[in-house]
């Protein structure tokens, strides 16, 4: 196939895609495209979500899937240190 072929081709299928209604069949699009180009399918989708004005910090949360610890937890940490030197000392050591 010849440049001039392939890029007649090109503008069919861009003016195909300018007049679809489907967000379906855009979304199939970009996610070919995007493999094509070696994106990662999360960053797509914040590519085509967008940015959020503002976001609570239970939605953080859960956007990453975050788990926490529990005090329970960092208190058998600390005691399984066995640290007996005062706070004061352990920061000067830093």
């Amino acid at each position: 196939m010849t440049a001039k072929a392939l890029e007649i081709r090109k503008n069919k299928l861009l003016s195909k895609i300018a007049l679809s209604e489907s967000e379906g069949v855009i979304a199939q699009i970009e996610e070919i495209l995007a493999k094509e180009a070696g994106v990662d399918n999360r960053l797509q989708l914040i590519i085509n979500k967008g940015i959020q004005k503002s976001i609570s910090l239970e939605q953080m949360k859960l956007a990453q899937n975050y788990k926490g610890t529990s005090y329970a937890k960092i208190k058998g940490i600390t005691e399984a240190m066995d640290i007996r030197e005062p706070i004061e000392e352990l920061i000067a050591m830093i």
